[in-house]
């Protein structure tokens, strides 16, 4: 489909841009399809500069690196709206100069042809631009919003030369040569297994397997190599905060493309339907309620042909005034005198939402102090296109919203029936056991059906109802196999066992936090600002064996990393570096003697891969029980009054026991619940389904923060057409595609700077697979 108008183009090319500089003012600019108020351009560019800030501080902690450039691929998942245009990439750049930072989110048609150098330049410059321009704003006799307002000028000029070197392809690759000419080595290679998280379409890593490619490096080389690298640990961390990040930007930006106008006119249309249908305030079935909005569509039509031709005869009444009175003359044709009906109600809110669309707006006029009745055509009718878009994306999401809200009351009556079944189980360690179950159930089978809101839509209740039916039946098996039972939750199953005796307590609360705390301390060891920092304070002229190596990590830990720390488990840690130490210097002496050398690098793999599998098999519920024994035996044979501790450990084996059969009884009780259920739902009022709708005036007046009052509404025909309909990119999830990141510490490579490059690509719908490369050999000094 070939682009025609400016407005398709903006469908495919959203471009936001934010600035933070030495004056502690956040300004920023949306070029795209949504026209957002000033207030929330400013919350959203504050909130894009936010997640940048907190990525950044996770690559300079894990990594010893910052962000250069992340790419995004973007799958339509709107199978049901194949006409729309939709961008297939993002672009999330990062640019700093002095104290000024600034970025750039672009979401664009197609992005391969794209470098990365030419785009971060042109941020870069810009930086410093803005940079100048605040040197020139720093002066005492201006204010703050004076500031503000000339950067927030310079926010918009900034954001549309960005989106139009974009649009004349200034940033593409050459055809010719075009690679960029950085020669890169793969060294890592991560295949993860995931889930989607489907109310954020936020991709969530969990596990992960690792192969690690052997480079042709000298020994000297590659020891330097690994005080710069992306180890195992960090490259899962990175993957993890990717994805999230990933979710949130794209949150961003689709909030980006709504239109503050649409809204108002969706308020307004809700508010004429509950004044038409409410009047008698009768309870009536959802079907009742399907029937009687579909009814109203014709009507709110009719209102808006009313509003036209009112709108229409003051155009010819041939006013002149300045802008600000002749904007309140429109308003007060609409509004002298007191609605009494649904119908006057919905034309004076239409009313409404032109005069402060009028406000808002910058359109253009012969003369601001002289302007003619006709001069509002084009104000008015934008507002009555956008009444018929709007009414248009009504209609298409009421369907899907009544499908939501049925299974929505369909899964809560679910979770009821299996709450009181576990109830009646007398035996407290199972109950408790049931219930941790059920709430991983909840989350799981809630999942399952955010996947089916978009995917299936019944026509009526009683059908709703059996496609509820056959989704939570095909549910019980998947998630009977994908749950996960952790350490904490079996220790929490023994502190129900072991209730009664309260000197078991602080022994109990200790092992809960096993697992949490040496997976954080494994991850903590080997980020840069650990790990590579001892690595690079090592005295080169000391010796490099397992025995000297392990003695001086536990001291650097000690002295300057773990030590304030308030974690019970590191010691556990230490415990773990010394059986490195004595297995391994004893292998070490022996190679030695038979004329093998060890390298350094040889080393610190073996020492990753020792504590990485200690971790690895210590943290399952099974492999527990090892260190469960140990801790446990230390304490009895410490004082003979502390023997009682070790019905501990037989309150864990049985538990696991019990988890072993527990699954057998999980099928019958859910199949049992999800056949005993039935599709009744109580009779309601039409606002009761309709859910909270904001108030029209205050919106207007922006007297509320609508976020946090509206759209975390559980059931609200609001916050769900604006979720599924008015923000555009509603229908897309976005993946990692790439990543550059730049290390902070260069001295090594004589002002080069050395980079490491992420690919991410999907294998299967459960499975993505990370490539990490590195220009190293390419800049290492060898002479």
């Amino acid at each position: 489909m070939a682009l025609t108008t400016s407005d398709e183009l903006h469908k495919q090319l959203t471009v936001i841009f934010g600035f933070s500089g030495q004056l502690d003012i956040e300004v920023g600019e949306i070029i795209g399809i949504g026209k957002l108020s000033e207030h929330e351009t400013k919350r959203l560019t504050r909130s894009v500069l936010r997640f940048l800030n907190n990525y950044n501080s996770m690559l300079k902690d894990y990594a010893g690196c910052t962000l250069y450039s992340i790419e995004f691929e973007l799958e339509n998942l709107g199978k049901r709206n194949l006409v729309s245009l939709m961008p297939k990439s993002m672009l999330f750049i990062p640019g700093s100069y002095k104290d000024c930072n600034t970025l750039m989110l672009l979401l664009a048609p197609e992005m391969s042809l794209v470098d990365y150098s030419k785009s971060r330049k042109a941020v870069d410059d810009l930086g410093k631009l803005y940079f100048e321009v605040e040197e020139a704003l720093d002066r005492p006799e201006l204010e703050k919003e004076q500031r503000r307002k000339v950067l927030k000028n310079f926010a918009k000029r900034f954001a549309l030369k960005l989106q139009g070197n974009v649009i004349k392809g200034k940033w593409n690759r050459k055809m010719i040569g075009i690679t960029s000419g950085v020669k890169e080595d793969r060294y890592l290679t991560v295949n993860i297994q995931n889930e989607v998280k489907w109310n954020t379409k936020e991709i969530i890593p969990l596990k992960s397997s690792f192969s690690v490619p052997k480079l042709k490096m000298m020994d000297n080389e590659n020891f330097d190599f690994m005080k710069h690298w992306l180890n195992q640990s960090t490259s899962v961390v990175i993957a993890k905060n990717t994805c999230k990040l990933t979710a949130n930007l794209l949150q961003l930006a689709n909030t980006g493309t709504i239109s503050d106008t649409q809204k108002q006119i969706l308020i307004a249309f809700l508010k004429s339907f509950l004044d038409y249908s409410e009047q008698n305030k009768k309870l009536v079935s959802f079907d009742k309620f399907k029937k009687d909005i579909e009814k109203y569509y014709k009507i709110f039509e009719q209102n808006l042909e009313a509003f036209k031709v009112k709108s229409t005869n003051f155009i010819k009444s041939g006013n002149i005034k300045p802008l600000g009175e002749i904007n309140s003359l429109y308003l007060k044709e609409f509004t002298k005198e007191e609605a009494t009906s649904e119908s006057e109600n919905c034309i004076k809110n239409l009313a409404k939402i032109t005069h402060n669309h009028i406000l808002t707006t910058k359109y253009r006029y012969h003369s601001k102090d002289k302007v003619r009745a006709s001069e509002f055509t084009n104000p008015i009718l934008n507002i009555i296109q956008n009444s018929q878009l709007v009414l248009k994306k009504i209609k298409n999401a009421v369907p899907f919203y009544i499908q939501h809200y049925l299974f929505d009351s369909f899964f809560a009556s679910l979770l009821e029936l299996l709450q009181k079944e576990f109830d009646l189980i007398n035996n407290k360690p199972i109950k408790v056991l049931s219930v941790k179950y059920l709430e991983k159930y909840e989350t799981y089978l809630k999942n399952q059906l955010e996947i089916s809101y978009s995917q299936i839509l019944a026509t009526n209740q009683k059908d709703s109802y059996l496609k509820f039916k056959e989704i939570a039946k095909n549910t019980i098996e998947p998630f009977i196999n994908s749950v996960n039972i952790e350490i904490k939750d079996l220790v929490d199953f023994c502190d129900i066992i072991l209730s009664d005796s309260l000197e078991m307590q602080p022994y109990l609360k200790h092992l809960k936090k096993f697992q949490d705390e040496i997976e954080f301390l494994w991850g903590f060891i080997l980020r840069s600002s650990t790990f590579q920092r001892f690595l690079k304070e090592y005295p080169g002229e000391e010796i490099f064996d397992p025995e000297h190596f392990a003695d001086r990590f536990i001291e650097f830990l000690q002295k300057k990393r773990l030590g304030g720390l308030q974690l019970e488990w590191k010691n556990y840690i230490f415990q773990w570096i010394n059986t490195y130490k004595y297995e391994f210097q004893s292998k070490y002496i022996k190679d030695k003697e038979e004329k093998i050398i060890w390298p350094k690098t040889k080393i610190i793999t073996s020492f990753i891969e020792f504590i990485g599998v200690k971790v690895k098999e210590e943290t399952t519920i099974q492999g527990f029980l090892k260190p469960l024994k140990r801790y446990l035996d230390d304490i009895a044979m410490s004082n003979i009054k502390n023997k009682f501790v070790l019905e501990i450990f037989q309150a864990y084996k049985l538990s696991l026991e019990i988890i072993g059969q527990f699954p057998d009884y999980l099928r019958q009780v859910f199949n049992k619940a999800i056949e005993n259920r039935q599709e009744n739902l109580i009779p309601q009022t039409i606002s009761a389904y309709i859910g909270d709708t904001p108030d029209l005036d205050k919106i207007i007046s922006e007297e509320i923060e609508e976020k946090s009052q509206f759209m975390t509404s559980r059931r609200s025909l609001y916050s769900f057409i604006i979720e599924t309909e008015l923000k555009y990119y509603s229908k897309l999830i976005a993946k990692p595609k790439q990543i550059i990141l730049q290390n902070l510490d260069n001295k090594l490579f004589h002002n080069k700077i050395l980079q490491h490059r992420i690919e991410f690509d999907t294998l299967s719908e459960n499975y993505i697979k990370m490539s990490i490369f590195s220009n190293f050999k390419d800049i290492y000094p060898r002479f």
